[in-house]
């Protein structure tokens, strides 16, 4: 039984630096040591030993020693953007991992983007490893202060053969969040099928012209937090369909107005010539209807949405006349009354 041991770790040969460790042990137990690593951006080589267990000589030395390579990657800050103009992709921290077994990755490719000269793809069409995957894992992005709201956007592109109409034949594209360098990960994004294809079915391989791309947003709000190193793994998971591209990849914040992170609805401009914003902090999933009402108390306007409305609307309201008016914003479990006063354009 192992009670307590000294580790050592050493980088690049230099002085080794030690740490003492405690537990008791069995055997077979593991546990999780962190080791406080300074170094310089690159790849390094790693020595990691133990030493004096129970503060005795050790009988046995062959099993006390890993080696091992790491990479250090460069952090980013925000706003952060890629569009892989660079034909290797493990430049910018991005890097590339797969599942065992597999026999491709993500590539680079010339001859298709959304923004720029160059994406990545992943090769479904001619690659039939039905249920593996790869991924492709961006560089790191610092959240150096506290935001209100943030997003993911990238581009895409995606097509299925017309002859996979069984949905076990449809690749698929999922997006994962980590906030602890890659030791668990969050799925905040899972799309395949008619859901993912930008363009019609293909009997031949989809290469996507610039009119075949779609702009794909996540709203990743209480995923990250100020002092987090956060990660997006892009992963494609095979099901010998057709190709899917990925471009223009973008991560954004938003600092809220002081009303609307306070109330969750913000309403402006107020005082209105021609149109009025509804914004909502959260997605107004049980929003139904808004009725505006004028001085005398008649409906002038209606806009029904029934749970499919935007965070932020926009509604025409150029052709009032001046006046004071009553806007009545209808959900499911509540009403939210707010007056305004239009302008003469």
């Amino acid at each position: 039984i192992i009670k307590s041991c000294n580790i050592g770790y050493q980088i690049d040969g230099r002085q080794p630096t030690t740490t003492h460790f405690a537990k008791t042990f069995t055997n077979g137990d593991s546990a999780i040591i962190n080791l406080p690593i300074q170094t310089s951006v690159g790849t390094h080589s790693l020595k990691v030993f133990s030493y004096l267990p129970n503060n005795s000589l050790d009988n046995n030395t062959t099993n006390d020693t890993l080696l091992t390579t790491i990479n250090i990657l460069a952090s980013n800050t925000l706003p952060f953007v890629e569009s892989f103009e660079d034909s290797l992709l493990f430049f910018n921290g991005w890097q590339l991992a797969k599942q065992t077994g597999n026999d491709f990755s993500w590539l680079s490719t010339s001859t298709a983007a959304s923004k720029g000269n160059a994406s990545v793809f992943a090769q479904n069409f001619v690659y039939n490893n039905y249920g593996l995957y790869e991924d492709i894992i961006s560089a790191p992005i610092n959240i150096t202060h506290q935001m209100d709201s943030l997003f993911l956007l990238f581009d895409v592109a995606a097509a299925i053969n017309a002859d996979s109409v069984n949905i076990s034949r449809m690749d698929t594209l999922q997006v994962d969040i980590t906030t602890d360098c890659g030791n668990t990960w969050t799925t905040i994004y899972k799309k395949w099928g008619s859901n993912l294809q930008t363009v019609a079915p293909l009997y031949t391989e989809f290469v996507p012209t610039v009119t075949q791309w779609r702009t794909d947003s996540i709203w990743i709000a209480g995923k990250a937090t100020a002092g987090d190193l956060i990660r997006f793994r892009f992963r494609d998971i095979e099901n010998g369909s057709n190709n899917i591209y990925l471009d223009n990849v973008r991560v954004y914040a938003k600092m809220l107005h002081v009303q609307l992170a306070e109330k969750g609805l913000l309403v402006y401009p107020n005082p209105v010539k021609n149109n009025i914003v509804i914004q909502h902090y959260l997605p107004p999933t049980t929003l139904q209807n808004i009725v505006v009402y004028d001085g005398k108390g008649r409906k002038v306007r209606a806009f029904t949405y029934n749970g499919n409305a935007t965070t932020t609307e926009t509604l025409n309201l150029a052709s009032l006349g001046a006046g004071f008016y009553t806007l009545e914003l209808m959900y499911t479990d509540k009403k939210v009354v707010k007056q305004i006063i239009k302008m003469d354009k």
